[in-house]
Order: structure tokens, then C-alpha cells, then sequence
């Protein structure tokens, strides 16, 4: 398989779907005080996660990866606390898109996961990101 970026974040990994936050804009219900408008927004932890990471995506492609990819993550968190991984996956793929390094995170661009784990380093957490490109003959079929 061709590589074609690798990244490490140096940052005790973190999910975005436990830390969302309901807030929201315009009139207030005069009974109960909820805004008009709610929406949901991410949580503090992972915006912060999130602009922390940015710091270590370097080199960033010219323009977003668009052709289909083969991410492999190693995820090395702080703490044996129960994690989903694909939660944790998730919020590094819109980290990424985010970032101008994936065009989407959607099927077509992300074909693979295959070999991506959850462990455990106490002294260094981190996220490790392979992007490979991805090759369909190379694709065992299962």
C-alpha cells in the first residue's frame, strides 16, 4: 500500500459523542426559559481536543485527499476507562476533514479501517494516523 500521509498527535485521544452540549438562540419560553432555537453543539472537551490537534497535522496536502483512502489508527489513551472506538475514530475523521486533509468523511473516501486499535500507554498518549491509498484489488474481499 502507497502512503500517502502519517500524522501523530501527541494528545490523550477523545471522543465527541459523551460531551455534547444543548444550547441555542432567539426568544426564550416565557414558562420554561428554553430558547426558540436549540441545537446541539460539541462539548468544550473536544473543541479544545480538536484545535490542539490541529497544531500536529503537518503536512497538509496541497488540496483535500479525494481519491479513496485506507485509514489505519493506533490510538494510545491515558486511562483503561471503557472508550468506543468508533467514537474515537469518528471525531479523528471530521478532525481530519476538518483540517483540509480528508475532502469527506463519507464511504466513497474512506474505504478502510482495517488494523486500527485502542490501547494503552498511561505515559504517552497519542493518536497515530496512517492514511494509505486505497486499492481494491489489494482489498482481501471479507
Amino acid at each position: 500500500m502507497e502512503l500517502l500521509a502519517k500524522y501523530i498527535i501527541p494528545l490523550d485521544p477523545r471522543t465527541k459523542k459523551n460531551s455534547h452540549r444543548i444550547v441555542g438562540c432567539g426568544k426564550r419560553c416565557p414558562v420554561c426559559g428554553k430558547y426558540a432555537r436549540q441545537f446541539i453543539k460539541n462539548g468544550t472537551t473536544t473543541t479544545e481536543y480538536a484545535f490542539q490537534a490541529a497544531k500536529f497535522l503537518h503536512p497538509k496536502p496541497d488540496k483535500p485527499i479525494c481519491t479513496p483512502v485506507h485509514l489505519v489508527y493506533r490510538l494510545y489513551t491515558q486511562t483503561w476507562h471503557r472508550k468506543d472506538d468508533l467514537n474515537l475514530y469518528e471525531a479523528l475523521d471530521d478532525i481530519l476533514v476538518n483540517e483540509g486533509i480528508l475532502r469527506d468523511d463519507d464511504r466513497k473516501t474512506i474505504r478502510s479501517r482495517d488494523g486500527s486499535r485502542v490501547l494503552y500507554d498511561k505515559e504517552h498518549p497519542r493518536a497515530e494516523i496512517y492514511i494509505y491509498k486505497y486499492r481494491e484489488e489489494e482489498d482481501n474481499g471479507l
